[in-house]
């Protein structure tokens, strides 16, 4: 009997017609587990030997929140970073002794962790312990994170969902500007005659393991990109998915940052694309024509 990806099953075994004695013993086979295929914008995560689902299809934002930049820490939640925080490897520890701290000064319902800021080191990512974000999840507050001039916000409904998810696990959450050579192939292809300026890697993890899509909740990332107001509308950003589909996920360029909101954490390309202007030549050579026909008109009737 085989195992199926919940069921567990048995090995061969044999016994005496006669008798029935057990020659061979049967051993029981572990359940095989499911097979994940990540969560879309279009279904949850399934399971791609059974079928099975779990969660909600990935939220897909239609606007960037840009309230992000106007998230700001006050001096006394710096000093608490300072008391409390660790750092170790690019990464900042955060215990629920610097939330129980810093919730406590919050007005609003937003906590803000500037961590570069406070610790005066360059970081790659942040790890909370379990019960430092179960506390934000029960206050039901958002969590913006400040780490080498980016900033990524996590909304109460993604907070809650990673806290589910992760358990009693602590989760490492990253993000940083990555440079080509990290994609995938797949993903390196998609992007090929492209202008890139800008590549993030932003990922969670938790006991291992990726937590990839937010249940609903929403994540917003503010990436620093200095570029000319005209030019504005010459950038998108896009999700780089790991088979190297392209999603176009919201943005918007505030104040010399892209800001842009997604369902999930992936890879994250800032792209240049001219958007073509109308030409006016066909329509300016018209009026041309005709003033010049009338001109002719007018010249022949004196005649």
């Amino acid at each position: 009997v085989a195992a199926t990806c919940t069921a567990t099953g048995l090995t061969a075994g044999s016994h005496c017609d006669v008798c029935d004695t057990v020659l061979v013993t049967q051993t029981v086979l572990p359940a095989n587990g499911h097979v994940w295929i990540p969560a879309t914008y279009d279904a949850p995560k399934t399971c791609e030997v059974c079928g099975a689902t779990e969660g909600m299809p990935i939220a897909k934002p239609s606007d960037a929140d840009t309230t992000i930049t106007d998230d700001v820490a006050d001096e006394n939640v710096m000093g608490a970073i300072r008391d409390t925080v660790t750092v170790q490897n690019g990464i900042a520890k955060v215990e629920s002794e610097t939330i129980d701290a810093v919730i406590d000064m919050v007005e609003g319902d937003t906590i803000v962790l500037p961590l570069t800021q406070a610790t005066g080191q360059d970081l790659t990512g942040m790890e909370i312990s379990s019960e430092a974000l179960d506390i934000i999840a029960s206050a039901g507050m958002d969590l913006v994170l400040e780490m080498n001039g980016m900033k990524v916000k996590l909304d109460a409904a993604a907070i809650g969902a990673i806290a589910a998810q992760a358990g009693s696990d602590d989760i490492e959450i990253m993000a940083s500007e990555i440079d080509a050579s990290a994609l995938s192939a797949a993903q390196m292809a998609a992007l090929d005659g492209k202008t890139v300026p800008v590549l993030v890697a932003a990922h969670i993890l938790s006991g291992g393991d990726y937590i990839s899509s937010f249940s609903g909740g929403v994540a917003t990332v503010a990436v620093p990109f200095m570029i000319e107001d005209y030019d504005v509308e010459n950038y998108k950003v896009y999700y780089v998915a790991e088979d190297g589909s392209l999603e176009l996920v919201a943005s918007e360029y505030v104040d010399g940052v892209f800001v842009f909101s997604t369902g999930h954490f992936s890879h994250y390309a800032v792209v240049y694309e001219p958007v073509e202007q109308e030409s006016t030549f066909p329509m300016f050579s018209i009026v041309i024509l005709v003033m010049s026909l009338a001109i002719m008109l007018v010249f022949r009737e004196k005649r």
